[in-house]
């Protein structure tokens, strides 16, 4: 009995050896046939069988009893049972996963290939078919999204001053704005691309070989939410031909179908035109898919009729982006020609007008006129409104402002409730000088939209040019409310601030500019300039180097910080500002005046005469020039020439108050003291307070014995007792006093000033005191002391003026 035990067990252990190593094998094919994520069960299947068999070729060989063998037997095949059953549901799961999950992807099944075609295959087909409706959607989401309606247009602002700061007539800038396409429909969502479901394998079972893939997509279709939209097709070559057909169709809710059909004859090798077809079919299914058809084709305003149309907006929205990117104008063109066929091909497609309307408004970005001219001209009949508007942007722009009024007025007409419309006529008004009526058109824009801050800057910048600078800052301060964080609403409020004399609020507004943008060199210029205004010469000279080292090429800056330099007295450091600044603006006659006065006062008057006739060649009707020139004939001791040039100033500015006395100290000098006289009462005419004036008058007349002097010469004193700066003049009067008085009190009194004025080390240089010396000698107690005190007073350089 033991002996035949000894022999069962070798044939037990064959046979369920090979009962399991047939389901196991049969497990394992059903399970590898149909998904890949079996294959790793499988293979642990497989080691716990023949671990199982090497346990039991160990019992053998130790002579274990009968019972213990069929123990473990049973063990096993309860584990092995446990896992193929979690293998079939694990398998059962899958399968019903794939077929019940909802998505509303595009399954493109492969194509069918017939004739001979080397190299196309039904997967490749679709794989190229695929790649051409992901590269349309992804065109169209990379140029953004857009609502319905009127297009945005750019914005066109215009800045009051140029970026260096040195003013100027305010100037156009364009922001262009994003444009889109939509696709609603034709965003392939989940797997784009599932033909590989077809190829899905075979079961084979008791001899039977059933295809997988058929089965599924049966299986799907009978789902109520599985049956998806579906793309089928083939290609077949026949003769000197080929032909490509696809057939689409809805899903559950509409099973129209929609077919397209390619085909190129004639040629040498017609399947090398092949992709070519895909991509023509890719457009035309797009096309269909952006319809978002059912029954029928809806057209919708932006969706191109012909599949042609929609095939060259979709190629000028990809050279449209590859613009946006590269800013290559050859991309610009490309993206037009492509439109202006989509046009053709189309001619009442308002989508196409959308489109050639923002390419004219790129290229009226970088000023290319002739094809924005065109463009918008393209687009007349679709969308007179926007073509009207567009060609008054190019004519705005062209300086042919007339035809810009005309346009404007025409695109209002047609539409009179769009707010730019009325805010670039405006503008035009601007360029043609009206300001009261472009006042009137901002303010209409602003009635149409009242929440447009850019409306409200340029009503501010409109009246500001009309002297209502109260309301201009009313105008601005709304434009900050509206956008607080906008630098140059700040800085343009400070310009308002300085117009209202309200410097220290100016300085403020141009404070919080800085802090917006901290770089930009125009905010620090203009901060240096309230600083000086407001005595402040260090900080402005801070201002304006750090103005200067975000912008070395301004050269109004280095002019301010000349500027803040000389009332520290640092003459030499000043020229030399102003020489940089005569470098980089040669042209400027402002730049030479200052260069003049500074070498006036360093006592270089040959190189400011120089100056100030470089001023005058280049600015001739200014009469301040004519004046400085004066200044430096007069020290130059060319009382003749210096003559010449205070009437060519007067001339020019009647009211000259400067000129009408410097003029009254040539005329001294020339001895024609009645003209001197009068030129002396023609400038307190004009300026009453001028202590120079009543100071020189004063000493003239009393060197002639005229006891009327008195009177001029107490005002001046009046006038220079509290201000530092007339301590000179202040000298010179105490002087006349002090020699043609007959109180004795009041001249003791002079002179114990002028002692101590003297003793400060103030003087009056260069000033001739001599007609008063002699007119005073005769009557003088103490002539001696008379002629020392001028002597003293009258020491140092010339400056050629009282």
């Amino acid at each position: 009995m033991q002996s035949n035990d000894g022999m069962m067990y070798p044939a037990a252990i064959a046979l369920l050896q090979a009962r399991l190593s047939a389901i196991g094998a049969g497990a394992l094919d059903a399970a590898s046939g149909i998904w890949q994520p079996l294959d790793a069960c499988s293979y642990i299947a497989e080691a716990l069988f023949w671990l199982w068999i090497e346990a039991m070729r160990a019992l053998v060989r130790i002579g274990a009893v009968s019972y213990v063998l069929e123990a473990l037997a049973g063990l096993m095949l309860t584990i092995l049972k446990v896992i193929l059953l979690g293998l079939a549901l694990l398998f059962i799961f899958m399968l019903l996963r794939r077929l019940f999950r909802k998505d509303d992807g595009l399954l493109i099944l492969p194509f069918q290939v017939g004739g001979d075609l080397p190299g196309y295959s039904g997967a490749a087909i679709s794989d190229l078919l695929a790649f051409h409706l992901e590269r349309i959607k992804e065109i169209h989401r990379a140029v953004g999204s857009q609502p319905d309606g009127v297009p945005k247009r750019q914005q066109i602002e215009a800045r009051p001053v140029e970026a260096s700061g040195e003013g100027g007539e305010p100037r156009l800038m364009m922001a262009m704005a994003s444009y889109a396409f939509d696709l609603p429909k034709a965003v392939l969502k989940g797997e784009a691309l599932e033909y590989r479901l077809a190829d899905g394998g075979s079961l084979g079972l008791a001899g039977v070989t059933l295809p997988l893939g058929p089965l599924l997509l049966l299986l799907r279709g009978l789902c109520p939410w599985g049956d998806r939209d579906t793309l089928e097709g083939s290609l077949q070559k026949y003769g000197s031909g080929v032909r490509l057909v696809a057939q689409f169709r809805r899903g559950s809710v509409d099973r129209q179908a929609h077919l397209f059909s390619r085909e190129a004859m004639g040629e040498k090798e017609p399947e090398s035109l092949v992709p070519r077809m895909v991509e023509e079919m890719a457009y035309q299914l797009a096309l269909l898919l952006a319809r978002g058809s059912k029954s029928e084709v809806r057209p919708e305003p932006k969706v191109p009729r012909s599949w042609k149309a929609f095939q060259h907006q979709t190629e000028a929205l990809e050279r449209i982006n590859c613009y946006s990117i590269t800013q290559n104008p050859a991309d610009l063109d490309q993206a037009a020609s492509r439109a202006l066929l989509a046009r053709r091909a189309e001619p009442g497609s308002r989508y196409a007008a959308d489109l050639i309307e923002f390419l004219a408004d790129a290229y009226l970005e970088i000023n290319r006129f002739d094809e924005a001219d065109l463009l918008y001209g393209d687009i007349s009949e679709i969308k007179p409104a926007e073509s009207a508007f567009g060609l008054g942007l190019v004519y705005l722009l062209q300086g042919r402002n007339d035809l810009a009024l005309d346009a404007f007025d025409c695109s209002i007409a047609l539409n009179p409730n769009v707010a730019s419309f009325w805010y670039v006529k405006g503008l035009a008004f601007v360029a043609l000088g009206r300001r009261d009526e472009a006042l009137a058109a901002y303010e209409e824009a602003i009635r149409l939209n009242p929440d447009e801050a850019s409306f409200w800057y340029v009503k501010g910048l409109a009246l500001v040019a009309l002297g209502r600078r109260d309301e201009a800052l009313a105008a601005y301060e709304e434009a900050i409310r509206l956008i607080p964080d906008d630098a140059s609403f700040w800085y343009v409020k400070g310009l308002a601030f300085v117009a209202l004399g309200r410097r220290d609020e100016a300085l403020a507004a141009y404070e919080e500019a800085i802090r917006l943008i901290p770089d930009d060199a125009s905010f620090w210029y203009v901060k240096s300039m309230a600083l000086l205004a407001l005595g402040r010469c260090d900080e402005a000279l801070t201002a304006s180097e750090e103005a200067i080292r975000l912008n070395p090429d301004a050269a109004s800056s280095w002019y301010i910080k000349g500027n803040a330099l000389v009332p520290m007295n640092r003459h030499y450091e000043a020229l030399a500002a102003y020489e940089e600044a005569i470098r980089l603006k040669p042209n400027a006659s402002n730049f030479w005046y200052v260069k003049g006065l500074a070498l006036l006062v360093l006592g270089r008057r040959d190189e400011a005469l120089a100056a100030y006739e470089e001023a005058i060649r280049l600015n001739p009707n200014d009469a301040g020039d004519w004046y400085v020139k004066g200044l430096a004939l007069v020290a130059l001791s060319r009382y003749e020439e210096a003559l010449a040039a205070y009437d060519r100033a007067i001339e020019l500015k009647p009211d000259y108050a400067s000129a009408w006395s410097n003029k009254g100290v040539v005329l001294g000098k020339l001895d024609r003291p009645e003209e001197a006289i009068e030129a002396y009462r023609k400038a307190l005419e004009f300026r009453p307070d001028d202590a120079n004036a009543l100071g020189n008058l004063a000493g003239l007349l009393l060197s002639l014995g005229d006891a009327a002097g008195f009177e001029p010469l107490r005002r001046a004193l009046a006038l220079s007792e509290k201000d530092p700066a007339l301590k000179p003049l202040r000298l010179e009067c105490l002087f006349y006093l002090y020699a043609h008085t007959h109180e004795a009190p009041e001249r003791e009194k002079s002179l114990q000033e002028i002692e101590a004025l003297l003793a400060d080390g103030v003087r009056s240089p260069g000033w001739d005191l001599s007609a008063n010396v002699r007119r005073a000698r005769g009557e003088h107690p103490d002539p001696e002391q008379l002629e020392e005190l001028a002597r003293r007073i009258a020491g140092g350089e010339d400056s050629g003026q009282g």
